[in-house]
């Protein structure tokens, strides 16, 4: 909720969609209910970008699926991770300003691509 800070399940909140509520507002205030995503023009919360930044310090390998990395401060992920070591594979359906930084870089959805790099990693887990 936009002004008491309630969190609801997403089911619960599709089955007030699906019971006809089509604006559902906050059962404890009547507050706006919204999504937990970090909109265009929002900041990250301070918490989870620093989180963020500390895991990529010690990944072993950074993923990037489904980002264009245009918005900063995740757009300096890879950044991090080249800089401490890890490789970066970037996964996108265009390209990306950061695809120089990438180790492996895929073109396509990720709904397509990832079913088949998990198919072909468990058909050959070793890669032999």
């Amino acid at each position: 909720c936009t002004d008491c800070g309630a969190l609801f399940d997403g089911e619960e909140v599709q089955e007030w969609l699906r019971a006809g509520h089509l604006y559902p507002s906050c059962p404890v205030c009547g507050g706006i209910l919204r999504t937990a995503t970090v909109l265009f023009g929002e900041s990250l919360p301070r918490e989870a970008l620093d989180r963020s930044v500390e895991l990529t310090r010690d990944a072993d390998l950074l993923l990037v699926i489904g980002s264009s990395l245009v918005v900063n401060p995740a757009a300096q992920l890879p950044l991090i991770a080249k800089r401490n070591g890890a490789p970066v594979a970037i996964l996108n359906r265009t390209g990306t300003r950061q695809d120089h930084l990438a180790d492996l870089r895929l073109i396509g959805s990720a709904g397509v691509v990832l079913p088949q790099a998990v198919f072909h990693a468990l058909d050959d887990p070793l890669g032999s």
